[in-house]
């Protein structure tokens, strides 16, 4: 699941047209700039040109304009235009250095995605129980490279929530760039027998009530066969009952787990002379158990179930 740098290409792309609003460039012109595969931007003009932001002429002297004045186009405009469900991210490739909007596109948008990271983590603590606005900060902070912030925002979004599609998305691709040593171990085939698992609590008791009162239903006296015939059905919604009943029971709230927030020695003991645990230090982003706390210190473990002492500043839980 690769992180989707089309947004972060779009906004190079029509910078640089804005720098010649009534000229025509080619395809190529513009890989060249952003480092990208002339296929690549095509695909990519395309879909600004069905959002209205550009305009195309083929033949001699033809290529791509903006189709409006550049003040007239909004960051809100480009990333509607491209549409990606995948998690923002810069591009890896580094840009043309000959170009003076490619050299300063980076800067600029870790800026963008810093703000909108600012403002959003302010919006999530007006309104903490909004999973999907939890995982808007958490796509802000990724593009802004915060892979712990983002690593915690889905993770709350998700303790909200399960079934929210895109921080599951999004929290899978950002596991999926960690060292195994780190990575959390991922669902199998029970995951996906109990599917309900992840349903939001609500829902849980929604389905549990319905599935009750059908079964109710069916058990309560009824003439001769009929009584017994239904009284067999009622075991198929009891199953359903005592299965979100057992889901909410046992809910897997996980009141203990945390993300990493600073890179931090794992120490063998709760202190800053201990030796360390791992020859490497944890790196931001890594998910967690707290085990224990004192004062300063916090023993947590690992996915991989090594323990050890971090200082208390460096983890944040996800249950609050």
């Amino acid at each position: 699941m690769p992180a989707s740098c089309q947004f972060a290409t779009g906004v190079h792309f029509l910078a640089l047209l804005s720098q010649s609003p009534d000229s025509f460039r080619t395809s190529n012109e513009i890989a060249e700039s952003t480092m990208t595969h002339p296929v690549v931007v095509r695909r990519l003009m395309a879909s600004l040109q069905e959002a209205g932001l550009v305009e195309t002429q083929k033949g001699p002297g033809g290529g791509v304009r903006l189709a409006r004045l550049p003040r007239q186009i909004t960051l809100s405009d480009v990333y509607a235009a491209v549409q990606t469900s995948e998690p923002l991210h810069l591009p890896h490739t580094p840009p043309n250095k000959n170009c003076p909007i490619g050299e300063a596109m980076k800067s600029i948008l870790e800026e963008v995605f810093a703000r909108a990271e600012s403002a959003l983590g302010n919006a999530v603590r007006a309104m903490p129980g909004r999973p999907e606005l939890l995982t808007d900060w958490g796509n802000a902070a990724l593009g802004a490279g915060d892979v712990a912030t983002a690593t915690l925002a889905y993770r709350r979004a998700l303790a909200i929530d399960g079934g929210t599609a895109r921080a599951r998305h999004n929290l899978a691709w950002l596991r999926s760039r960690q060292s195994e040593a780190f990575r959390p171990a991922a669902g199998g085939a029970t995951d996906t027998l109990l599917f309900f698992h992840i349903w939001p609590r609500a829902r849980k008791l929604v389905v549990g009530s319905a599935a009750f009162a059908i079964a109710i239903l069916l058990v309560v006296p009824w003439a001769g066969r009929r009584r017994r015939s239904l009284a067999g059905l009622a075991l198929l919604p009891l199953a359903v009952w005592i299965a979100m009943l057992a889901s909410v029971v046992v809910e897997d709230r996980r009141p203990d787990d945390a993300v990493v927030m600073d890179d931090v020695v794992l120490r063998a003991a709760d202190s800053a002379g201990a030796p360390a645990a791992l020859s490497q230090p944890l790196p931001r982003g890594v998910e967690v158990t707290v085990l224990e706390r004192r004062a300063a210190w916090t023993r947590v473990r690992l996915a991989g179930g090594m323990t050890g002492w971090v200082a208390t500043g460096a983890v944040e839980r996800v249950m609050k």
